[in-house]
């Protein structure tokens, strides 16, 4: 017979909905995969994120970072994994959807185990925020 109780809680997908953030930009990085950086803009942010927040440790890799100097959040989303036909330009705001997909991998090598979470940006829609951007010219 099982235990009794509370069943086991889940952390496998952590949704955040309706989150506004800008584009920097895409890179390649050292594996030949473009990755996109969002800063997140919403004002509402603490919130929103309190989900996927509540999960950090210091095991657990996340697909972000806070900013040190100017506290703000970077989202870090491999491009196959923003689902939008349109061109993402630098300085626009959008909408997004997000999932943070769970991971584990067993490093054997090293005896030991990576976990942490992917992003995929499964809705993104151009806002009609504007966003001022140091060093560029603006129409």
């Amino acid at each position: 017979m099982g235990k009794r109780g509370r069943p086991a809680k889940t952390n496998t997908t952590i949704t955040i909905n309706d989150l506004i953030v800008e584009f920097i930009s895409k890179k390649e990085n050292n594996y030949n995969a473009n990755i996109c950086y969002f800063k997140i803009i919403d004002g509402d942010a603490k919130n929103k994120m309190k989900p996927i927040r509540i999960l950090e440790e210091e095991d657990v890799r996340m697909p972000y970072w806070k900013d040190k100097d100017k506290n703000d959040i970077i989202l870090k989303v491999k491009d196959k994994f923003v689902n939008t036909t349109d061109e993402l330009r630098r300085g626009g705001a959008y909408t997004v959807n997000l999932d943070f997909e769970y991971y584990s991998i067993e490093d054997l090598e090293n005896d030991k185990t990576i976990k942490g979470y992917y992003l995929k940006v499964q809705g993104l829609v151009k806002t009609n925020i504007e966003i001022h951007i140091e060093g560029s010219d603006s129409n």
